[in-house]
């Protein structure tokens, strides 16, 4: 059976309360970049970003970045005022604080999301995307020093939390296609995977892909990685 996300969060030594307000803010992240996906496929949505980027006929992965952040920020603006996603930080490339880097040469998720709480108290969310045309792309980005490696690099990995995602944008085959694919590609990996294995978020019929990757190069606990993606 599936483990929940607060349980799985309840692995990483943290408290019940701490892993509840963890898995509640994933979750809100997560049901804000499916919605943002909804919008960006629409139609209108779709042609327009088409038309910004013609000739080409598909998007790069700057491109869906930044289309996804804008959505998310409609959605945001748009919600109820009760609605826990007016509470969360989204940044889009925002450059990562670290003791060795600045300017330029600082690295950059593609994605940050903050839940504020108490002063001096917060919750981080980072989010690499990656665009797979082909497959041997899992191999030579994804599951790259660029792609899935910043999260356990020892030059400024990009989050020191608990948890943190990939994202894949995809246009051909099907989601289980690449679902089984990266999967498939990650137990043969030289990566410090100590654990894969699925996870049930709360209404949703479909699993979701996690991968727990050692960090000791770090001197930090595994970090659990969600495998999400998005097909247009």
């Amino acid at each position: 059976m599936p483990n929940s996300l607060v349980n799985k969060l309840r692995r990483h030594d943290l408290t019940p309360q701490e892993a509840v307000r963890w898995a509640a803010f994933i979750t809100t992240v997560i049901n804000a970049l499916r919605e943002a996906e909804t919008v960006l496929k629409e139609t209108d949505s779709w042609t327009e970003l088409l038309r910004k980027i013609a000739p080409k006929i598909r998007p790069t992965e700057p491109d869906l970045n930044v289309e996804i952040y804008r959505k998310i920020k409609g959605i945001k603006k748009n919600a109820q005022l009760d609605n826990p996603i007016r509470d969360i930080e989204f940044e889009s490339e925002p450059p990562y604080d670290d003791p060795n880097r600045t300017g330029i040469r600082s690295r950059k998720p593609d994605f940050l999301a903050t839940r504020y709480f108490e002063v001096g108290f917060a919750l981080q969310f980072a989010i690499e995307a990656k665009r797979l045309l082909k497959k041997t792309e899992i191999d030579s980005a994804y599951l790259s020093e660029e792609g899935i490696g910043c999260f356990i690099s020892n030059d400024s990995p990009y989050t020191r939390a608990p948890i943190a995602a990939m994202l894949a944008y995809f246009f051909d085959h099907t989601e289980e296609y690449w679902r089984e694919s990266i999967v498939e590609a990650l137990l043969i990996s030289p990566l410090p995977v100590s654990k894969s294995h699925e996870l049930k978020f709360v209404g949703e019929k479909k699993l979701t892909h996690c991968s727990d990757l050692r960090r000791t190069n770090l001197d930090l606990p595994d970090i659990t990685v969600l495998h999400l993606s998005m097909g247009f």
